[in-house]
């Protein structure tokens, strides 16, 4: 079941996921108000695709990387990070989902950066 799920989600473009991200932060989290994209493609987000209000967490920003061929490394992520800074109203949580395979070292590495001044607010979810 995991490796159709995979599959399924190889297929999706950067669109695709974004809608994707939303559905799952609508239905993982408790929400105070529903997840939203920001923006249209080619517009400056601030490095935020989606966005919602979540019970526990407060404001939350995705940013979604459907690559298929290129590998999210802690430039892009370190990049990401600093335009989600000039993001209004601040975030709370940032996460940056990808289709890539996880990897530690990048988990680690979105960990022990800053968001706000704060720790353990920012991490990877992938494939």
């Amino acid at each position: 079941m995991a490796a159709q799920f995979e599959k399924l989600l190889e297929m999706l473009d950067e669109e695709q996921l974004e809608r994707f991200v939303m559905a799952y932060s609508d239905h993982a989290f408790v929400t105070v108000r529903s997840a939203r994209r920001e923006g249209r493609k080619g517009q400056s987000q601030n490095g935020v695709d989606v966005s919602a209000v979540l019970h526990e967490r407060g404001f939350v920003g995705y940013q979604a990387k459907a690559y298929k061929r290129t590998k999210l490394i802690s430039a892009v992520i370190d990049a990401e990070i600093a335009k989600a800074h000039n993001f209004s109203p601040p975030l709370e949580y940032f996460t940056i989902v990808t289709l890539n395979t996880r990897t530690r070292p990048l988990q680690e590495h979105a960990r022990k950066q800053l968001l706000h001044g704060k720790k353990n607010r920012i991490e990877v979810l992938g494939g």
